[in-house]
């Protein structure tokens, strides 16, 4: 029988084993979510093995012999329309050769397609059509003006247009036509008197109204006013007779893309078009891409309670409560609902002026949370007073003094700041830092790329505090060429708000409906981290990749990458039946995305007509 002194004797050897084995659990987890970035992984791959813009772009000078894939810029080497075309030639890694002016075509070295600007069109349609004769292939940009048309029968011929119905007309909107973009078909039209709708509509939408001919294919077309519409309706007009913007013409032995609109000029919209179109000149199209899809929350968590006196006129309580109480859980919410990895870039002290000093410890409960969560701490150079420089420096001492040993692969800098913070990262102490976000468009500098030899920089897509037409086209562009979106909200704007409608409660609401539903037609893409992306946009740029068909089988052979590489495959009406040294995920209607886990892989296609009839051989049995 045990005595009483033996039971007590027992009892505290048991709890002293609880709780020894309660400290090792509560140290492993401290050590495991304060030091471990799950993220984090050795870099194999640099910009010593990558693509650059400069081998997407050649002189005419410099190839040979005539191919089908042979492409010619014809115009500004160092306009907009340029820039447009050898950044998609450089993600694509093809090579675009420029020229000035469009010569006479020679048998021995004939283009495949070319590629002209609106100004370089009237006067060569002799030309054009040589080169059309010959089987070439035309992307106009843009179109002359108007009047070049109206008075030019031999262009209009070239271009499909039949009649042209009114010089310039304002239209209500476009619509999008399933096919040519990945993300199916869209109406860009505002249908209410909502003042927030009503900022949406920020296309080109004064135009020539052209009704091109049967035979043409419609990528692009106007929607008209009601008004105008009713006009039509009785003029007995189809259809097919309202205002094309982008379209196809078949002339002669080639094919001729119309563009009737600006969109060209816009990256990110006329690189996602240049695809399609380069998708519907040929039997097949396969492609690399990055297969990331990225969400950045700049500014989170903010560790001091900056503007303090403000934020507890609008919250009732300081910054750091309304991070724990108010934005955290739904955070927690959006990533365990819709999979989304936060990329969460904190912020020590954001205003140098403002009296109040960062708090102690926060940063190691964030960091548990965020393991639990997927989420990634990523640092922040914006700041008020002070240099990104020197943001740098005093960051990296308060994180020093914290004594946390988590790896920050990733850094937020606007657009102005991200040579300055790609040369000061490693001086500064923070020597894990691989990769930069960067918000603000320059409208030259990639959207991805290396600021240097070990740092990738990935610019932001989208602002999801405002989704206007063109930005969601603008979405459209850049997944249809890179499977790519990078979306992001800055959270100091919900602390010093210009208005209502920047307050949490209500900025909250539209951030992750924007997030959600703009991004909604892509789920076959990955979720990442901005390091899961880094590394990702790694192997994309130093891939190398030929592709070749035979009967129903397409063969790709790709090296350069680490472990995984990704393709887009658009087909015409075939479905990939299956895929050997590799897999597919289906996105939309004749296009998958393909994952490369060897260096040959091979796709084998049936058509739908073929699954029809064998569909219907099964049912007659």
């Amino acid at each position: 029988m045990i005595t009483k002194r033996q039971y007590f004797t027992i009892l505290i050897v048991f709890l002293t084993i609880f709780l020894l084995f309660q400290g090792l659990q509560v140290g492993k987890s401290y050590f495991a979510e304060t030091d471990v970035n799950k993220f984090f992984s050795p870099v194999t791959l640099d910009g010593g093995s990558a693509r650059t813009l400069s081998d997407a772009a050649l002189s005419d000078r410099e190839y040979g012999a005539d191919a089908a894939d042979r492409i010619l810029f014809v115009g500004d080497k160092d306009g907009e329309y340029a820039a447009t075309a050898i950044e998609w030639a450089y993600y694509t890694g093809r090579t675009v050769y420029l020229c000035d002016k469009l010569e006479k075509p020679a048998d021995d070295r004939l283009p495949g397609l070319i590629l002209l600007e609106p100004d370089l069109i009237s006067g060569n349609e002799d030309l054009i059509d040589e080169y059309l004769e010959k089987g070439a292939d035309f992307i106009f940009l843009a179109l002359p003006d108007v009047k070049d048309v109206q008075y030019n029968y031999q262009l209009r011929s070239i271009l499909g247009i039949y009649k042209i119905r009114n010089t310039g007309i304002q239209m209500h909107g476009i619509r999008l036509f399933v096919n040519f973009l990945l993300g199916g078909e869209r109406i860009f039209e505002v249908t209410s008197g909502d003042p927030d709708e009503e900022r949406m509509q920020d296309l080109k939408l004064d135009l020539p109204w052209y009704s091109v001919r049967n035979g043409t294919k419609t990528f692009v077309q106007g929607i008209l006013g009601q008004e105008d519409l009713k006009q039509a309706i009785s003029d007995g007009l189809k259809n097919e007779d309202m205002p094309a913007v982008v379209w196809r013409n078949h002339r002669l032995n080639g094919e001729v893309y119309a563009v009737n609109s600006d969109y060209m000029l816009n990256r990110k919209i006329g690189m996602g078009m240049l695809e399609a179109m380069y998708f519907h000149r040929n039997e097949y199209d396969i492609y690399p891409v990055v297969n990331a899809q990225v969400f950045s929350l700049a500014d989170f968590p903010m560790l001091t309670d900056e503007n303090n006196d403000e934020v507890e006129r609008i919250y009732g309580q300081s910054i750091t409560r309304s991070e724990s109480d108010i934005m955290l859980p739904m955070l927690i919410s959006l990533s365990s609902k819709y999979g989304v990895k936060p990329n969460c870039y904190m912020s020590v002290k954001i205003d140098a002026n403002d009296p109040q000093e960062p708090g102690k410890g926060r940063l190691g409960y964030f960091l548990d949370i965020f393991s639990e969560m997927d989420a990634e701490l990523c640092l922040s150079t914006k700041g008020r007073g002070v240099s990104p420089e020197e943001k740098l420096v005093s960051d990296f001492g308060f994180y020093s003094e914290e004594g946390i040993g988590y790896p920050v692969a990733s850094a937020f800098a606007l657009s102005g700041d991200a040579d300055a913070v790609a040369g000061a990262i490693n001086s500064s102490g923070w020597k894990d830092v691989r990769t930069i976000a960067v918000f603000g468009d320059d409208g030259k500098s990639p959207l991805i790329g290396y600021a240097d030899e070990k740092i990738t920089l990935q610019r932001v897509t989208s602002d999801l505090d405002f989704h206007s037409f063109t930005d969601e086209l603008e979405l459209l562009g850049v997944q249809t060429l890179l499977a790519y979106s990078h979306s992001y909200y800055d959270i100091e704007n919900t602390f010093r708000p210009e208005s209502k409608r920047s307050e949490w409660q209500h900025a909250s609401q539209r951030v992750f409906s924007n997030l959600t539903t703009y991004n909604a037609p892509f789920s076959a893409m990955d979720k990442l981290t901005l390091t899961e992306s880094d590394a990702r946009i790694r192997s994309f740029l130093s891939l190398e990749y030929s592709a070749e068909r035979t009967g129903d089988k397409v063969t790709l052979r790709a090296n350069g990458f680490d472990k995984q590489a990704f393709f887009i495959l658009r087909t015409h009406n075939e479905e990939v039946q299956s895929v050997s040294g590799g897999s597919f995920k289906r996105i939309e209607k004749d296009a998958y995305l393909i994952t490369a886990e060897s260096e040959k892989v091979e796709i084998e296609l049936s058509s739908s007509l073929e699954k029809i009839v064998d569909m219907k051989e099964v049912d007659g049995q």
